[in-house]
């Protein structure tokens, strides 16, 4: 009853099922003809209405009667006309509580947040669509009040946490859905894996990142949360965690329910930034990012020497992390190519407004999301004619477009150089079923694979033609023989008394 129609009218033997329906019609119709009234007598039995306006006629009476087995209240008197003067002024409304503020935004807010979530929003919203000026107090008032009818409160929601855990698991059959609760019966962990994710998961590489955000709500807390790449390059999350901080105790509770998603698959690769960057890694940043994206241990000794010349003592700090958590050359597995944690990162952007829900309500926006995202890669995927995926697809055309204009020498039968303007390959051929051109490589894959070994990087810039001096020999400087001038000799003087 926050809002009536614009042909509603009341009349006389109205009922009503309590008195605070009625309360609640009258107020949505003072709103809605712009008028304020007050009350003139209001008890368990009767409720006696008038115009705020003096002088004016307007004013109604509601009686309770028992109806049957019930009480019902009826409208027993309404003299519905208006006899006050049109250029009095209505600059604000009595009516207008943030009660029934509330009802009229209900609408406009969703469990995720809308365009109406800020009280400065709603005080706009509420002067354009109802022509009243209420104050931020009461707009703030209103919005907390819609939310927690909306998304309830932070206690209830901890509170209905093993309830939403087994509709969740009735709902998506195979999904991994576990809470700890301490001695006392007080939340400690809880884990969230769905159906979807753990059997996606077999067809996803073999990298998982993990990484943390804190929770914005009035309890605090962290979400953890773990994701990997689909075969499109696409951020494809695998479980989600909700813990007290990040600790050694949550962090092995974490680790242990991921076991049960991760299943039979060897070689899993798990990128994490739970170390803290030192500050020497700040200041040779660039260095140290060419020393971990190197392909072979004799590029990474070279960029160590150099990492360890701007930062003298940086080996100490990293010697004892170990090369193989951020070496690309060390690495035991295969990384496919991932060397930081960019994707966690941003699906931690895209989690932004659920981290200030109550735990079941974003839980809950979290399953949805994923919901949405699955549906829409599985529509994308239906309709793909190619046997790669899109981003796979646009990576070989680039390179095919790209060989197009390489040079080719042959080393033998099976092994080719080409040469392009910047880099040269060395390209084995296990099969013929290659198609090349005289002067140009233009390949066409038909079957088998292409392996490219990289001989020497460009040089980036314009090549140097003049020998570069060796530090001990120094320039010699021109002077001129006449004056003994630095700079000139006498042919170029041109000095004017």
């Amino acid at each position: 009853m926050s809002k009536v129609d614009s042909n509603f009218a009341l009349k006389v033997q109205d009922m009503f099922s309590s008195k605070y329906l009625f309360k609640q019609c009258i107020q949505a119709i003072t709103l809605r003809d712009n008028f304020q009234y007050v009350i003139v007598k209001s008890n368990k039995e009767v409720m006696i209405l008038q115009c705020a306006i003096e002088n004016c006629k307007w004013s109604l009476r509601a009686s309770c009667c028992i109806h049957g087995d019930r009480s019902l209240w009826v409208l027993t008197r309404f003299d519905f006309e208006h006899t006050y003067s049109v250029d009095v002024p209505l600059t604000d409304h009595r009516q207008a509580t943030f009660n029934v503020i509330k009802d009229l935004i209900k609408n406009k807010i969703s469990l995720a947040g809308s365009k109406l979530s800020t009280p400065k929003n709603i005080v706009h919203f509420i002067c354009d669509e109802h022509g009243l000026s209420i104050s931020y107090q009461k707009a703030w008032r209103a919005c907390k009040v819609a939310l927690d009818d909306i998304r309830g409160s932070l206690e209830d929601s901890y509170k209905m946490l093993p309830r939403f855990a087994y509709i969740l698991e009735l709902n998506n059959l195979g999904s991994v859905v576990e809470y700890k609760v301490d001695a006392d019966d007080r939340f400690l962990y809880f884990f969230m894996a769905l159906s979807a994710s753990i059997s996606g998961w077999q067809h996803c590489c073999l990298v998982i990142f993990i990484d943390g955000t804190s929770l914005k709500n009035k309890y605090g807390g962290t979400l953890l949360s773990s994701s990997t790449l689909d075969a499109n390059y696409q951020i494809f999350p695998l479980a989600f965690c909700v813990v007290d901080s990040k600790n050694d105790s949550s962090w092995t509770w974490f680790s242990n329910q991921m076991k049960r998603i991760i299943g039979g698959r060897n070689e899993v690769v798990i990128v994490s930034n739970r170390h803290k960057r030192t500050s020497s890694w700040r200041v040779v940043d660039t260095i140290f990012h060419a020393c971990e994206k190197t392909f072979n241990i004799v590029n990474f000794k070279h960029e160590m020497r150099l990492l360890e010349s701007s930062a003298p003592g940086i080996r100490e700090e990293l010697e004892p992390i170990g090369f193989a958590k951020w070496s690309r050359a060390y690495s035991p597995r295969r990384r496919y190519n991932v060397m930081t944690t960019n994707i966690s990162e941003s699906l931690n952007s895209a989690m932004l407004k659920a981290k200030e829900l109550p735990i079941c309500s974003m839980l809950e926006v979290l399953r949805m999301m994923l919901q949405i995202w699955f549906f829409e890669r599985r529509n994308e995927v239906d309709y793909q004619v190619t046997n790669f995926t899109k981003t796979i697809e646009g990576t070989l055309r680039d390179q095919i477009e790209r060989s197009r204009s390489m040079k080719v020498n042959s080393v033998n039968n099976m092994k080719y150089q080409a040469i392009d303007e910047t880099s040269q390959y060395v390209i084995y051929l296990p099969t013929k079923h290659f198609e090349f051109t005289m002067k140009h490589l233009s390949i066409k894959l038909l079957r088998g694979r292409m392996t490219m070994d990289i001989i020497s990087s460009g040089i980036v810039g314009r090549p140097k033609k003049v020998r570069i001096p060796s530090r001990m020999k120094f320039k010699r400087r021109i002077k001129c023989g006449r004056y003994g001038r630095v700079g000139h000799n006498c042919k170029r003087f041109n000095f004017k008394f």
